[in-house]
């Protein structure tokens, strides 16, 4: 039972000393980043643009394609096969649904 306990013991010592560590290095070296996360937040925001467009939430889609391309005076993003495809300027697609939402 005691080496059981001793066990436990280091454990229960030793995990948050290694978090503590884990988080001084990440401080440290934060070069140690692999370069991917400016590009996977745009692909998400790209990805998450399209799913307020399919579920009618234009001014969502329209706001979150904005913050992933920021330089851009409008932002409109599809799904295509294999990715996301985002332009500058509404499709036709984009603008009959609106017609089809908003009577003229």
């Amino acid at each position: 039972m005691r080496p059981v306990l001793r066990g436990l013991l280091g454990f229960v010592l030793c995990l948050p000393l290694a978090f503590v560590l884990l988080i001084i290095t990440a401080a440290k070296y934060p070069a140690m980043d692999d370069g991917d996360t400016k590009p996977n937040l745009l692909s998400d925001r790209e990805y998450l643009a399209v799913a307020y467009d399919r579920t009618n939430q234009p001014v969502k889609a329209t706001a979150i394609c904005t913050k992933a391309h920021t330089n851009w005076k409008t932002c409109h993003c599809e799904l295509t096969e294999t990715s996301v495809k985002c332009s500058d300027a509404p499709t036709a697609s984009a603008s009959k649904k609106v017609s089809k939402i908003i009577p003229k």
